[in-house]
């Protein structure tokens, strides 16, 4: 899920200096003006949370579909926008970053529905990793593509290759487990009912109110900064300071990502079998160590950068200072189902809408500082980074919370027989099915819940 919606953003994000001039785009050696490449993280913000709502009312599978096949088509009609001037590039572009809006609030909701509890960290870390290296795969190729062959390619490529993945997606995934043939009756024990996740009411100022929510609200923000800070800024610095060009830029400025994607993976097993063992809270720990290790990691960069200006050792620090946000998002990223599992694509779509203005602030205020590409300008710009990291994670550690919220099952419809229990109690005379109890500070990821039968 996540590589569809994540390549086709990364392959337009990774070029930092593109303007329209003679009708055609051209890489300039100044970024003439910040706030077009910023246009779809704007969109994005005005749909995150609508696309929440819409998800639970229509469908995580139909509205992600909806929201790749929309998306695929625009970027294949950009090139001919872009020839019609300024204007008709922008309104596409704004058209984009609305449509791409859905996916992750829409993955929510596919994994509310189809994941085990006990499975699900395990699932939504395979879908985030989707991600990842689907910005490894746009960051190398859309280098490549523009170098070799224009900046249209790049475009027609990824615009193509979305529509593809719908046909799939379309005659594969169903919106329900109870719908899908290939589902047998044990699997579709350990899954959600729709008809027990009808959401009839939002208890909106309860969300709003709720520390634990804005605690991810903070989290996602502090680490979009550093993930939009390199998806936009980094093929740039490789550029300046070690005189990469395009092409190549792009292929070392994914290694981050592909770290990352590993990480995601990894930890992502790892936390699911330690909630099983009850060993500790997964969700603090990730987010909070991860920020913590990921802020030491980019000063050490800093350091070795400054003293020694080693591509390999700066690649390799920042490799590894980027792809350990694998762990917080294993934290951070799974907790809106730890808190409120029926209002979990809402709470995705009010995190993202928070965290997609790091997309629009962290490139106007790295182009107002790196205006001359001296080292100490770029330092400036990663210690900008680690500082963010440390405030998430200090946030995260006062507020964070792994638990069910009382108001979680406000506005829940009637549970039909044969769905998960919410509460960890089965009803009088009837048996849970081979659960044990959840681990104190562990929520919906984490837990263990009983079974009707």
């Amino acid at each position: 899920m996540g590589t569809a919606s994540r390549a086709k953003s990364a392959s337009v994000n990774c070029f930092r200096r593109i303007v329209l001039r003679n009708g055609g785009l051209h890489r300039e050696p100044q970024p003439p003006a910040h706030p077009p490449k910023a246009i779809p993280f704007i969109c994005k913000t005005l749909v995150y949370t609508s696309s929440g709502y819409l998800a639970k009312w229509i469908g995580g599978t139909r509205l992600f579909l909806i929201g790749i096949f929309v998306t695929s088509i625009l970027t294949l009609l950009t090139p001919l926008a872009a020839t019609h001037g300024v204007a008709s590039l922008v309104a596409i572009r704004v058209a984009v970053g609305l449509c791409e809006g859905v996916t992750y609030p829409s993955m929510h909701a596919v994994w509310f529905k189809w994941a085990p509890r006990l499975e699900r960290s395990r699932l939504a870390s395979i879908a985030f990793a989707g991600s990842y290296f689907g910005t490894v795969v746009a960051m190398v190729t859309s280098g490549s593509l523009a170098h070799f062959h224009g900046w249209e390619s790049v475009f027609y490529v990824f615009g193509a290759v979305g529509l593809l993945w719908c046909m799939p997606w379309l005659s594969v995934v169903n919106e329900n487990p109870r719908d899908d043939p290939t589902v047998t009756e044990d699997e579709l024990r350990l899954c959600r009912s729709e008809e027990g996740n009808q959401v009839n009411k939002i208890p909106w100022r309860e969300i709003w109110t709720s520390a634990p929510v804005w605690a991810i609200i903070v989290a996602h923000f502090c680490e979009n900064w550093g993930f939009y800070t390199m998806l936009t800024e980094l093929p740039a610095f490789m550029e300046d300071e070690f005189g990469l060009n395009l092409a190549h830029s792009g292929l070392m400025a994914s290694l981050p990502y592909l770290a990352m994607g590993v990480v995601v993976v990894t930890v992502g097993q790892i936390a699911d079998a330690i909630r099983q063992r009850e060993l500790l809270s997964t969700t603090l720990v990730s987010t909070c160590g991860g920020f913590i290790i990921r802020a030491l990691f980019v000063l050490m960069f800093i350091w070795s950068f400054s003293n020694f200006h080693s591509i390999a050792a700066s690649m390799t620090l920042l490799s590894i200072a980027f792809g350990l946000g694998g762990m917080s998002w294993i934290g951070f990223g799974v907790n809106h189902l730890d808190l409120a599992p029926a209002h979990a694509s809402l709470l995705m779509g009010i995190s993202n809408t928070f965290a997609t203005l790091p997309g629009i602030l962290s490139p106007h205020i790295t182009g107002e500082i790196v205006k001359h590409k001296m080292d100490t300008e770029w330092e400036i710009i990663f210690y900008l980074v680690s500082g963010v990291y440390v405030a998430g994670a200090v946030f995260y550690f006062i507020f964070s919370s792994g638990e069910k919220q009382p108001w979680a099952d406000q506005g829940a419809g009637p549970r039909p027989e044969g769905t998960l229990l919410e509460d960890d109690q089965t009803t009088d005379g009837e048996e849970a099915v081979g659960l044990k109890e959840s681990p104190p500070g562990e929520g919906a990821y984490g837990s263990n819940r009983g079974y009707v039968h």
